[in-house]
């Protein structure tokens, strides 16, 4: 445009890494408990991840499984912080899909990555989709029901969101749903001990949360 390149910014900003909760497109801060918005299979992705001793297979593009994997971890950092937790393992796998694979045989690339989850220890695994793999239609409960059959592991696929890109909640309740079906209505009753079954745990480790459940079970 005719105009000299100078930098207006007069101010020097020390870099740093940091997990503050922006959203730059938007140009929004989200402060509190509000929730960052986010595509339905983020919901599925990050309620899969934790269950510590399974596996997440993602199907869908290498970018997707980045962002995912590090908005769990910058939760679970901010969250564990309160709490004294540990930040649990992230046990996430890729299909890696791009536009080549889409159309010349994707389902291969959801086998690879169930195997190689079951190949590192994992007897349960979830195959969540992403947007691509729904609009291509891959059929992932058959995939889920062949490889169990085959590899003798607990392989599932979790369902989609009517409305995929509405609700991150879409996909949470579908996980919900797997998890509720897999309960063992036949266990052994501990004494002292009392099961606590709700669709959604995200908020169970608030201190506020925990002081309303210490109160009704007298603690």
């Amino acid at each position: 445009a005719g105009r000299p390149i100078v930098d207006r910014d007069d101010s020097r900003r020390e870099g740093r890494c940091t997990f503050e909760m922006v959203d730059y497109e938007r140009n929004m801060t989200y402060t509190g408990n509000q929730v960052m918005p986010s595509c339905s299979s983020h919901g599925g992705v990050d309620a899969a991840l934790r269950i510590t001793d399974a596996a997440t297979v993602i199907h869908g593009p290498l970018n997707c499984a980045y962002l995912m994997e590090f908005a769990f971890r910058r939760r679970m950092m901010q969250s564990s912080a309160t709490r004294g937790g540990l930040l649990p393992p992230c046990n996430i796998y890729s299909t890696a899909l791009d536009g080549n694979t889409a159309f010349s045989g994707d389902v291969a690339l959801v086998e690879d990555a169930v195997r190689r989850a079951v190949s590192d220890g994992f007897r349960h695994v979830f195959i969540v989709p992403t947007c691509s793999s729904e609009i291509i239609a891959t059929d992932l409960v058959g995939v889920a029901s062949r490889l169990s059959s085959e590899m003798g592991a607990d392989i599932v696929a979790v369902p989609g969101d009517e409305n995929f890109l509405g609700s991150k909640f879409g996909e949470i309740n579908g996980v919900m749903d797997i998890l509720i079906g897999r309960m063992e209505p036949c266990m052994s009753r501990r004494e002292g001990a009392v099961n606590l079954v709700s669709r959604m745990f995200y908020s169970l480790g608030r201190d506020d949360n925990m002081r309303e459940f210490r109160m009704i079970l007298w603690l």
